[in-house]
């Protein structure tokens, strides 16, 4: 089976329409080994998993719209105006009045590794799919996308109801052709019950075409299962793409019944991780809408991944975007 015909619905269009649904967020980064006795200084940033990937897929050329929920404050307005200058369409995010986005702060370690602080319980997003005239509004957009991108922390911001509304959506979305991405960024602090996590990522892979999950975060949702065990629960979902991501070891890629080993081509030393994955995914569905075929659309989002790793926050400035991403 030839590398095109792995996927046969992906549009081969860098043009194609991609709604990315999820949460972003006002961002702290804080300096390096703060104490109680230090005086706090940190950066001010916005941020959020699936946005970052929406971003990054922006300034790599895609059409992308990012679907989400904000205030109508000013920090609210201030977020928009920086989001459109950066050619994300903002045409799918809904305002609530009286509210204010969700809010993170960022540490990092010696190593790169970093912790997050989230204030973001009353973050409008989780109403999202609350009102049924907004529901519905929303999904009748949704519906003109060519591919619809998500990920275990989107899901994490919803009840049980809210959930079932999407998964049945992107039920339809599929049959009625529509190419699904998802990848678990499975986060332990935000699902109290891992058994409602499986059985949600679950549905989840189930309706993904293209599934990039990293392997550190499987074997946190299943602790105790070996890696191949992992890989073998991860392949039975049958996505047309599998790209198993596995930090400095780079990452592990199943298609067109076949299985390829990806190292990372120019290996780092990272300053702070945040949006490794988020960007990876980007310059892989990016590189894939592109026409690249699956090693070459990895290796774009690791060239775009290495580049991310080495700055502090989960954007990087444009001036120091890869030129090898560029088209």
């Amino acid at each position: 089976m030839s590398d095109e015909a792995s996927n046969p619905k992906l549009p081969r269009n860098p043009g194609s329409r991609v709604a990315i649904m999820g949460e972003c967020m006002v961002e702290l980064s804080l300096p390096q080994g703060l104490t109680s006795s230090a005086r706090l200084a940190a950066s001010f940033s916005y941020g959020g998993d699936t946005f970052n990937t929406a971003l990054y897929m922006a300034r790599l050329g895609g059409r992308v719209a990012y679907l989400t929920a904000l205030g109508d404050d000013t920090i609210s307005d201030w977020l928009l105006s920086q989001w459109q200058a950066e050619r994300v369409d903002t045409a799918l995010v809904e305002r609530f009045p009286g509210s204010l986005p969700g809010l993170y702060a960022i540490e990092t370690d010696d190593a790169g590794e970093r912790c997050f602080h989230y204030w973001r319980n009353q973050a409008p997003v989780r109403q999202l799919f609350d009102d049924p005239d907004r529901r519905q509004r929303i999904f009748d957009r949704l519906a003109d996308a060519d591919v619809i991108y998500f990920t275990g922390i989107s899901m994490s911001l919803f009840s049980d109801q809210s959930l079932q509304y999407w998964l049945d959506f992107l039920t339809h979305f599929k049959h009625s052709g529509g190419v699904i991405a998802f990848d678990s960024n499975y986060r332990p602090r935000q699902w109290p019950d891992p058994d409602r996590a499986r059985q949600l990522f679950a549905q989840a892979y189930s309706l993904a075409d293209i599934a990039l999950p990293t392997l550190e975060d499987e074997a946190l949702l299943y602790p105790g299962e070996s890696s191949n065990s992992l890989m073998e629960r991860l392949r039975a979902y049958d996505a047309s793409e599998l790209v198993v991501k596995q930090g400095v070891e780079g990452c592990t890629l199943f298609h067109a019944d076949m299985q390829t080993q990806c190292p990372l081509e120019n290996p780092v030393k990272a300053l702070d991780t945040t949006a490794a994955g988020d960007s990876f995914n980007a310059g892989y569905l990016i590189g894939r809408l592109r026409g690249l075929d699956c090693v070459e659309a990895v290796s774009l989002g690791q060239q775009l991944a290495g580049t991310v790793v080495q700055h502090r926050g989960a954007i990087i400035p444009m001036a120091s975007m890869p030129t090898a991403t560029k088209q």
